[in-house]
């Protein structure tokens, strides 16, 4: 089972969270749940959808329940500049901007 869009940019910008409060890199935690670094980096970027047996999987690594991972955290504000999308989901924006900046 996936995870909605919004539940995964809470999921990520938590993930995220914790792991820069602990000084954990992205390659301790991959090695932590058994997955490259390289995949979680995929999954951070959005270029890979994760589902509940990876999160339960991240969760455990960071020594916390699932579901704290997909409640928005005080002061944890997913940023979706910073997350990369596919070109379809970002072209209505961009094309709405060009239109504005002619008008």
């Amino acid at each position: 089972m996936k995870m909605s869009r919004d539940l995964q940019d809470v999921f990520l910008a938590n993930m995220q969270s914790v792991m820069k409060s602990r000084g954990m890199t992205l390659a301790k935690l991959a090695g932590m749940i058994g997955v490259s670094a390289s995949l979680l980096s995929q999954i951070r970027s959005r270029h890979r959808n994760v589902g509940i047996n990876f999160l339960e999987k991240v969760a455990a690594a960071l020594d916390m329940e699932a579901h704290e991972l997909l409640r928005p955290m005080p002061g944890v504000v997913p940023d979706r500049r910073d997350m990369r999308y596919n070109e379809s989901e970002v072209a209505p924006s961009i094309d709405a901007k060009k239109k504005k900046a002619k008008s």
